[in-house]
């Protein structure tokens, strides 16, 4: 009995967290959309495009079974999307390390996703630019790090696109279904010479 409510504790501990890192790939303070959408092609996606508060620019493309939403974070100078992408992976790292959880009685559990399940760390270096993402598996709800076959829905990709010749980071959110494999293709086509190009205005 003890033993079957430990294992529920600690799932809902480990969805609870997972929540949070959710709610921490985006802005902290939701932006407000200032302008109406309009429809670019980049990348051979179409993207909604909008902009919004704090100097943001959002693209966002769903067909039903890609699902993309890149966030272009302007006049960022180097220090700071360096620290932003630093604090970001920290934090998405943390969260698929082992964790200890205490219940009544004289067992404890600890939570730990499989190796198998944990996303996947990668940096993509050239010239002027530098991709920082995990790629993994996400549930029904799009949150990142499902940790068990049954709760798979979708691959996922997270990161950040850095462009500090232009002064520009893009944060990356990523889902497809999970028939379709083109996660990686995706990450090596974006680039920071063709959004500065077609969405940033000079």
């Amino acid at each position: 009995m003890l033993k079957k409510r430990g294992n529920i504790l600690a799932l809902a501990s480990l969805i609870i967290i997972l929540i949070i890192l959710s709610g921490c790939t985006h802005q902290e303070q939701i932006p407000q959309k200032i302008s109406k959408s309009v429809v670019k092609n980049i990348f051979d996606y179409s993207f909604n495009v909008s902009q919004s508060e704090f100097n943001q620019t959002y693209l966002e493309h769903d067909d039903g079974q890609e699902i993309i939403t890149l966030k272009l974070i302007q006049n960022i100078n180097s220090e700071v999307a360096n620290s932003m992408i630093s604090d970001r992976t920290a934090l998405f790292e943390s969260i698929f390390e082992p964790k200890r959880v205490d219940y009544p009685g004289q067992y404890t559990h600890t939570i730990i996703c499989p190796d198998k399940f944990k996303p996947k760390y990668s940096e993509i270096n050239n010239t002027d630019e530098q991709i920082n993402y995990f790629i993994g598996y996400a549930n029904s709800n799009k949150v990142a790090g499902a940790c068990s076959a049954d709760l798979i829905k979708y691959n996922f990709a997270y990161g950040f696109l850095n462009c500090p010749k232009n002064n520009m980071l893009v944060e990356i959110n990523y889902y497809s279904i999970l028939q379709l494999n083109k996660t990686q293709q995706f990450i090596k086509s974006i680039n920071c010479a063709e959004i500065y190009n077609n969405f940033i205005e000079k």
